[in-house]
């Protein structure tokens, strides 16, 4: 299975540089692809990167401080989820928080971090798409990946994180994190409610059956099952205005601490 790995900027292409030397050596039927080292001299460019957009089946955008806005990075991961249905596409942040990517379309996507757990159910979430011929069991790919995760884990841990790009507008001595964070996982919420108010088929994947890779939205049970049987619609509106009044007041303590610093 073709697996393209996106960078964009110094500490991007070395993570992804780490991950196409240990992802076939964690799995065989693997086949990482880097723009930088995959085109062969004479080859034209633009048409060898094309195809190999169009023909992987999993993308994984390595999203680190310096490249969180860089256009070609969402250009890649657009043309890698062309088709939900045959190709996923997963950001791995290195150096990044989830609330970084408020404002960035890769915050549809599932997402990985530099954390033990979490890159082995990414590596799981590869190894179940592939044909059941050439898939690895679950008991052998967690011995091996307990054998080979410090080789990638000392590769990222030699990478320097990079200092995000300064805006000079930005105040940078105002620190409200846990009021940003909460404030973005509410906003989310926010955003799959309004979603299943609007198109009631469709609910957001959340919890454990969430995979690397997988848009937030699917097709699952019933709408009414969502809600605990009740009637669905005035159930959901009446936890969409309490989010909203929830999110109202968190903005309303952020910005008092930002006028305390100030």
């Amino acid at each position: 299975m073709k697996v393209f790995l996106s960078w964009s900027g110094s500490a991007s292409h070395r993570i992804a540089l780490a991950f196409k030397d240990w992802l076939p050596r964690m799995i065989q039927a693997l086949k990482p692809y880097v723009s930088s080292e995959d085109v062969g001299k004479g080859v034209r460019w633009s048409a060898n990167l094309a195809r190999e957009l169009e023909e992987s089946q999993f993308g994984i955008i390595r999203v680190t401080k310096q490249n969180i806005t860089a256009p070609w990075l969402n250009f890649e991961a657009g043309a890698l989820s062309k088709a939900v249905d045959t190709s996923r596409v997963c950001p791995f942040l290195f150096g990044v928080n989830e609330s970084d990517l408020s404002d960035s379309p890769l915050l549809q996507f599932q997402h990985t971090v530099r954390d033990k757990q979490d890159v082995l159910r990414l590596l799981c979430g590869m190894n179940d798409l592939l044909p059941e011929e050439v898939r690895v069991s679950k008991e052998h790919l967690d011995d091996l990946f307990d054998m080979m995760w410090p080789r990638l884990e000392n590769g990222l841990k030699s990478i320097p994180e990079e200092a995000p790009k300064k805006d000079k507008d930005t105040v940078t001595d105002v620190e409200v994190p846990s009021a940003l964070q909460e404030l973005l996982s509410l906003a989310r919420e926010q955003q799959k409610m309004l979603q299943s108010l609007l198109n009631p088929p469709l609910r957001p994947i959340i919890g454990p059956s969430a995979k690397p890779g997988v848009r937030f939205y699917s097709l699952p049970q019933t709408f009414r099952e969502t809600v605990g049987g009740k009637e669905p619609n005035e159930l959901a509106m009446d936890a969409f205005f309490e989010r909203t009044k929830k999110i109202h007041d968190l903005i309303s303590e952020a910005s008092s601490k930002v006028q305390d610093k100030t």
